[in-house]
């Protein structure tokens, strides 16, 4: 449930491509590679730099919520870690907690929902301006959609 949608869909969560770029990114640098190459196409480090900033951010929010829950609800960790993964990716699963939240406990999964479906990547880029300066193009570089 935390990975799963694919760029383009109303899913919520880790999106496939940012989870196949951190996998290929950690498969470049046990095998050697100073290079990012899927399909032919070297991968810009800005898309790097973006997966690790949507993939971190994300398991910071899972793992605060699941905080703040274990301390309002009087429940199993894994019914907790359940229901926010589920909140996060948008996927509408339960383990029948969520009817039973108290105030603060429904605040924290709609917080979780929200976050997790406009994304990570687009919330940061919300609260924050970026300065973007154009670099020396080495090979030709394919984006893919992260977030």
């Amino acid at each position: 449930m935390f990975i799963g949608a694919s760029p383009g869909s109303t899913g919520g969560g880790i999106k496939t491509t940012t989870a196949g770029v951190l996998v290929k990114s950690i498969y470049s640098i046990i095998t050697g590679q100073n290079r990012i190459i899927i399909y032919h196409k070297r991968m810009p480090f800005l898309v790097l730099n973006r997966a690790l900033v949507v993939f971190t951010f994300s398991v910071i929010v899972v793992s605060f919520m699941v905080f703040i829950l274990s301390l309002t609800e009087k429940t199993d960790t894994v019914n907790i870690i359940f229901e926010v993964v589920s909140a996060f990716g948008t996927v509408g699963l339960s383990r029948n907690l969520t009817p039973n939240l108290s105030v603060m406990g429904k605040i924290a999964i709609i917080c979780t929902m929200f976050i997790g479906r406009i994304g990570a990547l687009t919330l940061a880029f919300a609260i924050t301006q970026s300065d973007q300066t154009p670099s020396r193009v080495e090979y030709p570089p394919e984006s893919i959609m992260v977030g």
